[in-house]
């Protein structure tokens, strides 16, 4: 059976909200996948949620889904929830591709449009981005008017991205909450205009892989520090500084991300416990 990468955000965090261009791309060392096993997650509810969930073209097959309860089939995930990285959105993934029986082929554009449905269950809202990457297993920007564009993202780039592990996990909405404050305020709003900005200078940048990026990336990372202080933990404020980290989704816990040359990749990974996303 196919494994469901986790998705990793390079661009885009809070400014994806106000019509900020976004770029995520899957990591397939975190990944969910379908496996016999006594060790079970707990998918009930979403499984009713999704029963009840009245959607054109699509239509859950609760039957194979009881089958597959009774007969032990169950999905293992090593993906650390609370890190950022799409727990729910590859058990969302997961779910598409086997449970749900869909009438029509659907486009990109559609399958984020039912991915955004469906994992709605575990947020509240949900854009659809990080089920629609691990799905495709691939890289997608989301241009101003968040429509989806599929790229390719395995090939080798000058400058590799790597996380950084706070070793604490995060809650999502109470974050969102103080970002959504924040931005009442003028000020915090104009740095979000420039932080929309760098993210689509950054976009271009690694899409055309040039030399700018690793300067972007460090504007970026400024930026945040000076807008997102409440996002970032205390414990992490050095290591955000000096290593020009920024967010790796809403921030909090879970895991930083950060840029490096790959002539430094050596000395990176003897002074700090990262993971190298390619």
């Amino acid at each position: 059976m196919s494994r469901y990468p986790s998705k990793i955000l390079l661009f885009g965090e809070y400014a994806i909200i106000h019509r900020s261009m976004a770029l995520a791309i899957p990591y397939s060392g975190f990944f969910a996948e379908w496996k016999t096993s006594l060790k079970k997650q707990s998918t009930t509810d979403f499984a009713d949620y999704l029963d009840d969930l009245e959607e054109k073209d699509i239509l859950f097959d609760k039957q194979l889904y009881q089958m597959d309860q009774s007969q032990g089939l169950s999905l293992i995930s090593n993906i650390p929830q609370g890190y950022g990285v799409g727990s729910s959105g590859a058990l969302t993934a997961a779910f598409f591709e086997r449970y749900i029986i869909r009438n029509k082929e659907f486009s990109v554009t559609e399958l984020q449009a039912v991915f955004a449905k469906m994992e709605s269950y575990f947020h509240g809202s949900s854009s659809g981005f990080d089920p629609l990457i691990s799905y495709l297993n691939a890289g997608v920007i989301l241009d101003s008017e968040k429509r989806p564009k599929v790229i390719d993202h395995t090939q080798r780039k000058k400058y590799v991205f790597y996380l950084l592990n706070s070793r604490k996990r995060r809650e999502t909405s109470p974050l969102v909450k103080i970002y959504l404050e924040n931005y009442k305020n003028i000020s915090f709003k104009n740095n979000i205009d420039r932080l929309s900005l760098l993210n689509k200078k950054a976009i271009n940048a690694y899409i055309d892989d040039q030399c700018d990026l690793l300067d972007i990336f460090k504007e970026i990372s400024h930026l945040q520090r000076e807008v997102f202080d409440d996002m970032i933990l205390p414990e992490m404020s050095d290591r955000f500084k000096n290593l020009d980290l920024k967010l790796c989704g809403a921030g909090g816990g879970g895991y930083y991300l950060g840029i490096t040359d790959r002539a430094d990749i050596p000395n990176l990974i003897s002074q700090h416990d990262v993971i190298l996303l390619h």
